[in-house]
């Protein structure tokens, strides 16, 4: 899964979309991708590029007191390049990482995924056969607890672009209608494929897949957004969220909003996670194409895809809002972030971003009780009008909420209690020191649980 953080006893296995606008235009943090941490404290960034000196994201592993142990740049021989789109550690500690891999001097990408040792040494490297004219996008990863791994995806025409006419309608000459699905890759923790699920076309539907994550019965779910193609396919744009079993067979879809219910027009769902009883929790944004506002949704499924509730945190349609994360605090609440930044240009979505627009950016982040309540919301927004970047949320003990993101390449870091009230706020200009901060954060919330136990 990704931008879900909930520090406990147990490993948190974490994958991050990443579509990092450093990896063109300059340095990027090296945590900014995602974070995992181990039953042993040691705790992996993945982020970067470092600049110009390379063009290549990585993980990173530190102990729990912040010394780096081992880095990985996310490539192979020969190549110009590759991002992280997502990464996840299982409970040995090994390290899972998808992505892109440019091909050096060949206008070609390599969709892939690797294997990490405990120590870092690469166990495999393993890519998704297409048929010619098909490519295969990660988006998200996420491990079970036998180490099984899973992959989520964009499945499409490599250039699906010159299939569109003017007015952005897909034609219907035979089977020339390009094709978007979701593609859900299941392999062994030795990387042999087990099975592979698509689902979009089959449907009568065009899908893009937002966030991927396995309970510990190796149940598979997976969100994202799915429309209808026709001449007003814009005003069908809904969540969908789906559940495979371990084997791969589909158990149920759902879509918000359902038939029926009326909201706005541009809906998407990129972040999910689940709790510890099945229940399923979503986040996305929702936005009117007339510009008269924009939400940040939460939706809460039981197993079964039954809608618990559904909260949303709305602004003006001056602004945009940018889910980010979500994460689960104590008697079942929900934390979520998100970054909001003023509207830069007609109702294109998403729109062009300026410099201007970026140093107007706000942190948002709202509380909800067990049953969707809001509790508070709060905002930062940088003082000195710094260029503020959100990357995930974390929840420590007693009710504790870490808000980390960046300024440049340092980590900034908002600290609120659990009511929602700011104690502090710290740059941090080595990532090693954010290590320390969230291995501390960590075993405070381990420490907590374990006292619990013996009450």
């Amino acid at each position: 899964m990704r931008r879900s953080f909930q520090i406990g006893l147990l490993l948190m296995p974490v994958g991050i979309f990443a579509a990092y606008a450093g990896f063109i235009l300059g340095p990027a943090p090296k945590f900014g991708v995602g974070m995992a941490i181990d039953q042993e404290g040691n705790v992996y960034f993945a982020g970067g590029p470092d600049g110009f000196n390379t063009r290549f994201t990585a993980v990173t592993k530190y102990d729990k007191e912040g010394k780096q142990l081992w880095e990985r740049r996310f490539g192979i021989r020969g190549a110009s390049g590759g991002v992280c789109e997502g990464f996840a550690a299982d409970y040995e500690g090994n390290v899972y990482v998808t992505g892109t891999i440019q091909k050096h001097k060949v206008e070609k990408s390599i969709y892939t995924t690797m294997k990490y040792a405990k120590n870092g040494k690469r166990l495999w490297q393993v890519s998704y056969k297409t048929p010619p004219k098909y490519c295969f996008e990660a988006i998200a990863i996420a491990v079970d607890t036998k180490a099984d791994v899973h992959i989520v995806g964009l499945y499409e025409l490599e250039d699906w672009t010159k299939y569109l006419d003017v007015n952005l309608n897909f034609n219907s000459e035979g089977d020339s209608k390009p094709t978007s699905d979701i593609l859900t890759i299941k392999y062994d923790t030795n990387g042999r494929e087990l099975w592979t699920k698509r689902h979009g076309r089959a449907e009568n539907q065009r899908c893009e897949p937002g966030d991927i994550a396995v309970d510990r019965a190796g149940n598979v779910y997976i969100t994202g957004r799915s429309w209808v193609d026709s001449n007003d396919g814009l005003e069908k744009l809904k969540f969908v969220t789906l559940k495979y079993n371990a084997e791969g067979k589909k158990l149920w879809v759902v879509l918000w909003p359902p038939s029926g219910e009326r909201t706005s027009s541009l809906n998407r769902s990129n972040v999910l996670t689940l709790d510890k009883a099945g229940n399923v929790y979503v986040l996305g944004d929702s936005s009117h194409t007339q510009n008269e506002y924009t939400d940040m949704v939460t939706i809460k499924y039981d197993t079964d895809g039954n809608r618990k509730w559904m909260a949303q945190y709305r602004t003006s349609g001056k602004k945009l809002i940018f889910p980010k994360s979500i994460a689960l605090g104590e008697a079942g609440t929900v934390c979520i972030l998100g970054n909001e930044k003023p509207r830069t240009y007609g109702a294109g979505y998403p729109p062009n971003d300026t410099l201007d627009s970026m140093k107007k950016a706000e942190f948002i982040t709202v509380k909800y009780d067990a049953d969707g309540k809001e509790l508070w919301r709060a905002k930062y927004k940088n003082p000195e009008g710094s260029v503020i970047i959100t990357h995930y949320i974390v929840v420590g003990a007693r009710g504790n909420v870490y808000v980390i993101g960046s300024v440049l390449l340092d980590a900034l870091v908002i600290m609120y209690d659990s009511n929602g009230n700011e104690q502090w706020v710290r740059q941090l200009k080595d990532p090693s020191q954010l290590a320390k901060l969230i291995a501390e954060v960590k075993m405070q919330r381990a420490t907590l649980s374990a006292e619990s136990l013996r009450e």
